[in-house]
C-alpha cells in the first residue's frame, strides 16, 4: 500500500512512517523539516524499503494537494494517509494568547482538516477506497487545566475523525 505521513521528520509520525515502510509500505515522509524528513525515508531505504520524503504545511491547502499529488504520482496512488503532524503548548487557561489559539487550532485542526479533505478527494477519484488516520490524543477526550487550547484542537480531531467516517464510508474510505 501506498502510505502518505504529515509530521513524519521526528516522534510520533517518523514511528508511524517507519513502522508502515518496515511492512512493507511504500511510505512518503512529509514534513516541514525537509532535513529531518529526507533523513527519516534515507532510513527507511536503507532498511530495504520504498520511501520518499516530501514538505508540505499542514495549514495551507496548496501544499497539502501537491504532497497527496506527488506521493501518489510517485507510489502508484494513495492508499493510507496519517494526519499525525500537530504542535502542543501548555499554558494556564487565563493566559492564552489569540495568537496561542490560533496557530493552534490551525496547525492541530485546520491541518487535519485540509489533510483528510484532500486525501479523501484523492482516494474517492481512484476508486479503490482508502484510510485516513488522524492523531488526536487522550486531550480530545478530557480537557487538561494548562492547554485548553490544545485541548480543544484535539476535541476537533475527534469530531472530523467522526464526520468523515460518515461521509466517505460510502466511498469505502475509513477514518480513524
Amino acid at each position: 500500500k501506498s502510505c502518505a505521513v504529515t509530521g513524519a521528520a521526528r516522534g510520533i509520525g517518523r514511528a508511524i512512517a517507519q513502522r508502515q515502510a518496515g511492512e512493507g509500505g511504500r511510505v512518503c515522509f512529509a514534513d516541514r523539516d525537509e532535513a529531518g524528513a529526507a533523513a527519516a525515508a534515507s532510513e527507511a531505504r536503507a532498511a530495504g524499503a520504498e520511501a520518499c520524503a516530501l514538505v508540505c504545511d499542514v495549514t495551507e491547502r496548496v501544499s497539502m494537494a501537491a504532497l497527496f499529488d506527488a506521493a501518489a504520482a510517485a507510489q502508484g496512488g494513495l492508499d493510507i494517509v496519517f494526519n499525525n503532524a500537530g504542535i502542543a503548548q501548555t499554558k494556564p487557561l487565563l493566559e492564552i494568547e489569540d495568537a496561542d489559539w490560533h496557530r493552534m487550532m490551525e496547525v492541530n485542526a485546520f491541518g487535519v482538516l485540509l489533510g483528510m479533505q484532500e486525501a479523501a478527494k484523492r482516494m474517492i477519484a481512484q476508486g479503490r477506497g482508502g484510510k485516513i488516520v488522524n492523531t488526536a490524543s487522550v486531550a480530545g477526550k478530557q480537557a487538561l487545566p494548562l492547554c485548553a487550547h490544545y485541548c480543544a484542537s484535539k476535541f476537533a480531531v475527534v469530531a472530523l475523525t467522526q464526520s468523515g467516517a460518515r461521509a466517505w464510508g460510502g466511498h469505502g474510505i475509513t477514518v480513524n
